[in-house]
Order: C-alpha cells, then structure tokens, then sequence
C-alpha cells in the first residue's frame, strides 16, 4: 500500500494497492502530514479545516468503508508534528492541547484506531516555550524505549535536545542532552537516533553563532 496525491484534489490523501486496485480517500480536507504505522495497517494524518484548525488523525487501511479517530483532543490551534512508536501501540505528537499556542508533546497509547489515553510526557510549559515542529523534531529510539524531542523549555529561542524513558510513568522532568550554546547561538536544529538506540547525532549552532556542526550524545 502507498500513499498518494491525486490530480483535481489538492491536498487530500489516497490509498492504493501495488496491485493497481483503485484509489481510496483517506482524508477529506488539505493534509501536510503523513506517516504510516511499522506494519502498514495504518496511517496518522492531519486535517486542515482551517489555518488555525488542524487536528491529527489516525486511519485503518484496512477497514471498508475506511474511517478516522482524531488523535489530539482537538483544543486549541489543534496538533504540531507526529511520530509513532516501532511497536506501532503508541503514537508521539505535539499539541497545543492544554493552552492555546503552547505546543507540548504527548503520547496516545493505542488499540487500533482506538485512543486508549493520552499523556503529557514533561511538566507544563511556560508561555514562552514549545516543542518544536517539524521533521526530525520528534522520534522514538529503533528500541522504543526512548522519545527525543527538540523545545525550548528551559530559555526562550534556545533550542535543546531532551529525552524521555518511555519505561518510566510520565510526566518526567526536562532533562537536556545538549550542551551549553556559545552566546547568540541559535541551539539544535534536527537530530537521528543510532541503530542501536545508545546514541544520539545532532546538529546544532553551539559553539559559534550561525555555524551549524554535527555531535554525538551518549543516552
């Protein structure tokens, strides 16, 4: 199964076959985000019903007719970016869930389609802070026993590197990987876990304002 835009219908995503069977619609609105779950039986997705109204959805591909459970409680601006867990039994996203524009990460524990709960995986957030959006801003460990996330928790415009044990009951307390930037530096930028879970590379501007150098960080 794969994913698809389709001429005439701007933004809406498509499931088809590689057996050529026709298109199916997933989603009815403008989407700028997509991922499908480890075993490919099911796809989150966001619906853009307006600029300030995006909600995170989860689909069954394999349902008739196929339908759609929205992840997020649907407060606020709605959901940020998403990543689901290898298991496929958990789904990490952002939100703006408690306060509106405050943008927090969550994790949706899943039966199916089903929302089992949801969990906020750090303490509340200052106004000033978010976790990032975007690619590579969120994403569990090849074990899934971790979730790294990028924000600017602990100073306004500064962007850090955390991590949470996805062992341990949420919420937990921030706890940075990167280190201290150099003054006007911007922080982290993206990163990628190891194969083997025991390391994290970033990119960050750290050490010298607007010079963007790789790292490694030992979890």
């Amino acid at each position: 199964t794969f994913l698809q835009f389709l001429p005439g219908t701007p933004g809406r995503r498509w499931s088809q076959d590689l057996q050529g069977n026709a298109p199916v619609a997933v989603s009815g609105s403008t989407s700028f985000f997509t991922q499908m779950s480890p075993n490919d039986d099911r796809v989150i997705f966001n619906d853009l019903l307006a600029p300030e109204d995006r909600d995170l959805w989860v689909a069954d591909l394999n349902a008739s007719p196929i339908g759609s459970t929205r992840v997020n409680t649907g407060a606020n601006i709605g959901f940020g970016t998403a990543a689901w867990a290898p298991n496929g039994q958990q789904i990490a996203y952002t939100a703006d869930d408690r306060a509106s524009r405050i943008f927090e990460l969550y994790v949706a524990n899943m039966q199916g389609t089903t929302v089992v709960d949801r969990q906020k995986v750090h303490p509340d957030l200052p106004a000033t802070a978010d976790v990032e959006l975007g690619l590579n801003k969120i994403g569990y460990s090849p074990n899934g026993r971790y979730l790294a996330f990028l924000a600017d928790a602990l100073t306004d415009r500064l962007v850090e590197l955390f991590f949470v044990d996805t062992q341990v009951a949420f919420p937990q307390p921030l706890t940075a990987l990167s280190s201290t930037v150099a003054p006007g530096a911007r922080g982290v930028d993206s990163f990628l876990w190891s194969p083997n879970s025991t390391e994290l590379v970033y990119l960050a501007d750290r050490d010298t304002p607007n010079v963007n150098e790789l790292f490694l960080v030992s979890v």
